[in-house]
């Protein structure tokens, strides 16, 4: 089998995995009054959610048919996620970080203008975990559409553990809660100024958005400890440091 063809077949069988999966899925929606006070920020009513990239199976697959725009990489991966979303009535601009990134985030600004709602990764598409980025910033600040945090976690879910992201896929038949934090705008001077700042704002709000999910019920899995993450990350910094 040519290179051609097994990506060809990987990319047909990965995309039909994933729609049985959705279509097994059930989706609660919580929260949704921030859903609706997004909205009221942009005189189009255009938003970004924003959601870490080991949710982001779950969190694609719930917002089927609503046209949202994904930020995708050019990966293979990225492939998938892309005709994932052209087969469910999503949106893929496809770029990333590290390839055609400047010019993805400059078609979802000008979209973003026209009314276009977008969902961003907000540490990907290759980590580190946890990291912010600043295209999710960049975009609001923009435009002028807020920020809309957002959670999709499964009642019942496996991790890759090996990945970058503990990457989560909801088992089949699983219900899959999504859950919206509080929106909100900011401006180039607070990027500039408060950049930090910002960043601590949305992983917090993220973050009590997983132990909401936990504490009513929808999930058994605790969130993933992200001091532990801080601290492997800055112990594998200091080896390297001593190492060079």
């Amino acid at each position: 089998m040519s290179v051609t063809w097994k990506k060809s077949f990987i990319l047909r069988l990965s995309t039909f995995l994933c729609v049985l999966f959705h279509k097994s899925y059930r989706y609660r929606f919580y929260n949704t009054e921030n859903l609706k006070q997004a909205e009221l920020f942009h005189p189009k009513k255009a938003f970004v959610i924003a959601s870490w990239h080991q949710n982001c199976f779950a969190g694609i697959l719930a917002h089927a048919g609503q046209g949202i725009a994904l930020l995708v990489s050019r990966s293979l991966d990225g492939e998938i996620v892309s005709r994932l979303a052209n087969s469910i009535g999503l949106t893929a601009i496809r770029g990333s970080s590290r390839k055609g990134g400047r010019e993805a985030l400059a078609i979802l600004v000008e979209r973003t203008h026209d009314g276009l709602r977008s969902a961003i990764t907000i540490d990907g598409p290759k980590g580190p975990i946890f990291e912010i980025k600043r295209g999710v910033f960049c975009i609001s600040a923009e435009t002028g559409a807020p920020i809309l945090p957002m959670v999709a976690v499964g009642a019942r879910y496996w991790t890759l553990h090996k990945s970058w992201d503990k990457f989560r896929i909801p088992k089949p038949f699983s219900k899959v809660a999504v859950l919206y934090g509080k929106p909100f705008v900011v401006t180039n001077a607070e990027i500039l100024d408060r950049y930090e700042e910002l960043q601590s704002r949305l992983a917090n709000e993220l973050h009590t958005l997983e132990i909401q999910a936990v504490n009513m019920g929808l999930t058994a899995h605790p969130p993933t400890d992200r001091s532990k993450v801080e601290r492997d990350r800055r112990n594998r910094s200091a080896s390297t440091a001593i190492a060079s």
